[in-house]
């Protein structure tokens, strides 16, 4: 992804439900459509030379509107593939937790510095599915920037982007 902002303080990741996935959720386990993120990182390059070698961001902290218990957002900073991030609800046989009917949500990273370069700035995003949790993959997200360290609510879903397994994009 390659942008203009400089100064950029925060990412946040939005997890979308999607009819064309198990339960309508924003994960591909077929008997809940749950997801565990087992890592987020980003890497920043000056857009103005493909040459230069990508830096990798410094994630200092991290929170979400919703955590299944015992698989906190925070797990996806801490290098280990057995932890990561998960929305499933217990009160409800492990179904994707809802509000007012709509599975999706959203987690924020705050970076430890600003990053954005003053000719533009390439960005990559890997999100790690590594853990034991079979098929617990996202199968529909947003990822965006903020010069905020914590942006706020997230804004309604406006556009959409597919992405198969495998496949890599830029914009």
């Amino acid at each position: 992804y390659q942008t203009d902002v400089v100064g950029i303080k925060g990412i946040r990741l939005e997890v979308l439900g999607h009819e064309s996935l198990p339960h309508g959720a924003p994960g591909r386990a077929t008997e809940n459509g749950n997801f565990v993120l087992s890592g987020f990182n980003a890497t920043a390059a000056p857009a103005t030379s493909e040459d230069s070698e990508p830096v990798k961001l410094k994630l200092v902290d991290a929170r979400a509107d919703y955590s299944q218990p015992g698989w906190p957002v925070q797990n996806t900073l801490d290098g280990k593939k057995e932890t990561g991030w998960a929305i499933a609800y217990r009160a409800v046989q492990f179904h994707v937790k809802s509000t007012n009917g709509d599975p999706s949500h959203w987690a924020e990273f705050e970076l430890k510095d600003p990053i954005g370069h003053a000719e533009g700035t390439r960005l990559v995003f890997t999100l790690d599915h590594l853990s034991k949790v079979l098929h617990h993959n996202l199968g529909r997200f947003r990822i965006s920037i903020s010069t905020q360290p914590r942006p706020g609510p997230p804004p309604p879903p406006e556009t959409e982007l597919v992405i198969a397994p495998g496949e890599t994009i830029s914009a």
